[in-house]
């Protein structure tokens, strides 16, 4: 992707597809926030679980 900053934001649209992904969805924070190893831990669950891409905001 061009146009992409420091900070990760990005100017266009990326655009892709594959077959054989799983797309799963893990909340590891609340409205009352989460602790420093709640996205660790969700991390740790995606990859157990087979996950093929991890997308972190």
């Amino acid at each position: 992707m061009h146009n992409v900053t420091y900070c990760g934001l990005g100017l266009g649209v990326a655009r892709g597809g594959s077959s054989t992904s799983r797309l799963a969805i893990y909340k590891v924070c609340y409205e009352e926030g989460c602790l420093a190893e709640d996205p660790l831990k969700g991390i740790d669950n995606a990859v157990r679980d087979g996950v093929d891409i991890i997308f972190l905001l």
